[in-house]
């Protein structure tokens, strides 16, 4: 068995360099009494705030998922989207996994508003909520349903898992995880899990989706992924090029018989330039044309 480690898909480099660049940057202005200011006006502004994001300030259902300050937790969260996120992205294409990622951010986001309203916190200043939990959850169980019998490393342990056992140990472990450390209102990002549920759920059933066959071993849902999207249609200067050198082609394969022909020689080629195996009924049956022509004096 041979391990490599994912590509870094277009989508996944994408996210990697926002999350890493917002820790850096926040990190940096942290580190002098003058300049942290900024890093308060930051989380303000982007971290969620439950009572902000309900009266306006809708744009933090999103841009909380890009917020860490702790190296564990960023750390973390740029492996998950690496591992994880090339993973979707190969399956589903660029615009579909980065809208998936992005839908479980903020449904995490109105799952930790709605909570937070339940238990009634929501307008406790100091309540703010940030990280990609959410999204990370969603991705999770995304690749747990539709992949579920395929085998992973579960690192850092070696030994192979399969992905419905490794995404059930990574939600107890998250919901331990956040419950100590934040309390039942940090729950709410779970909602992020449940979007990913509905979403895998519907888009299995839906009539306009052709299933085909996955890529990756596995059984049942595991191995099936949904179609790429249609190859767009080549440009006018691609189309005059190709017709071009299909000319050439069949121009040289011309001269060529009557090359050949010179030298007592016959050799056919089809009228898209391909060389015709004399050996072949194709061959055979353009021999006997020949051989039927009347001697022309």
């Amino acid at each position: 068995m041979t391990l490599s480690f994912p590509p870094f898909t277009r989508g996944v480099m994408w996210l990697l360099a926002i999350n890493l660049g917002v820790y850096l940057f926040l990190r940096l202005f942290s580190l002098s009494e003058p300049t942290l200011w900024v890093v308060d006006r930051v989380y303000r502004l982007f971290a969620l705030q439950p009572h902000a994001a309900f009266y306006g300030a809708v744009w933090q259902l999103v841009t909380y998922a890009f917020i860490h300050f702790d190296t564990l937790n960023i750390i973390f969260v740029l492996l998950a989207i690496w591992f994880i996120g090339s993973f979707l992205e190969s399956a589903w294409g660029t615009q579909r996994f980065l809208v998936f990622y992005l839908m479980c951010a903020a449904a995490g986001a109105l799952g930790s508003i709605a909570l937070a309203y339940a238990l009634r916190v929501a307008s406790d200043p100091h309540l703010i909520f940030t990280g990609a939990n959410g999204a990370i959850l969603g991705m999770l169980l995304a690749i747990g349903v539709l992949w579920a019998d395929m085998e992973f490393m579960m690192i850092p342990f070696p030994f192979m898992i399969k992905a419905k056992y490794m995404v059930a140990i990574a939600v107890v472990v998250d919901f331990v995880y956040m419950f100590r450390e934040g309390g039942l209102v940090y729950l709410g990002e779970f909602g992020g899990l449940i979007y990913a549920l509905l979403y895998v759920k519907l888009m299995m059933r839906s009539p306009k989706r052709q299933y085909a066959p996955g890529v990756y071993p596995g059984r049942g849902l595991s191995d099936r992924i949904y179609e790429p999207q249609p190859v767009k249609k080549p440009s006018l200067l691609a189309r005059w090029r190709d017709s071009y050198y299909r000319w050439k082609r069949r121009r040289a394969a011309r001269k060529f018989e009557v090359y050949m022909r010179k030298h007592d020689r016959q050799v056919y080629f089809d009228e898209h330039g391909n060389y015709i195996d004399p050996e072949s009924a194709e061959g055979r049956r353009r021999e006997e044309d020949e051989s039927k022509k009347p001697w022309i004096n």
